[in-house]
Order: structure tokens, then sequence, then C-alpha cells
């Protein structure tokens, strides 16, 4: 009896017009959002790559890190993301941190 009911159900909701339809937009769909964000994942993976360059290019020593205020570390973006970067802005990409020169610091590195 239960066979038959789940059977039945099963077969109305196959050949209704709206199981077609979603699953046709479903169809669409998820492919199309794995590949916007493979391409959104390439250009996160470029801007990271340029940016840690200028950063490596520009700072050579560690007198360079404490003269220009401090370093900088950066997070590669992940492959994958569960969430979109529009959907949650809150992952932490870059890392600064602060170097005051105080007059001990600027003696040992030799800068006064």
């Amino acid at each position: 009896m239960l066979k038959t009911i789940i059977k039945k159900e099963l077969l109305e909701n196959i050949f209704s017009f709206r199981f077609p339809l979603f699953s046709l937009i479903c169809i669409l769909l998820i492919p199309l959002g794995v590949y916007i964000g493979a391409r959104d994942y390439e250009v996160r993976l470029h801007a990271y790559q340029e940016s840690l360059r200028l950063y490596q290019q520009d700072l050579k020593t560690v007198q360079d890190i404490f003269c220009k205020g401090g370093g900088k570390g950066f997070r590669p973006p992940a492959p994958l993301p569960l969430l979109p970067s529009t959907t949650c802005p809150c992952f932490l990409l870059l890392i600064r941190m602060d170097a005051r020169i105080t007059g001990y610091r600027k003696a040992w590195l030799g800068l006064s």
C-alpha cells in the first residue's frame, strides 16, 4: 500500500510541468555557477600573485620593512570557496603590521 502511494506521488511529480522546468533551470545554473567561480578564482589568484610580487620587489631587507612602516602578510585565495567573496567580504586577505621605529631600533638598524 505504502509502495503504491509513494510510486504514485513520484510519478505525479515527475510528469508535472514544474519538475522538468526546475530540472532544466538547475542543469543550466549549476555549471554556470561553477564556471563563474573558476573564473573569479583565476582573477583573485592573479591579483594575489601580483600584489605579492610587488610587495617582495619593494621590500628586500628588514630595514626596508622598518623604514616603510611595517610588513604585510598575504593569504592566497581559496580554490572553491563555499561562499562567494561578494556574499561574505569578511575573509581576511591581507595583514598589515605596524612598525614604529623607536630611538633604540634606529640606532640598532643604523638609521640615525
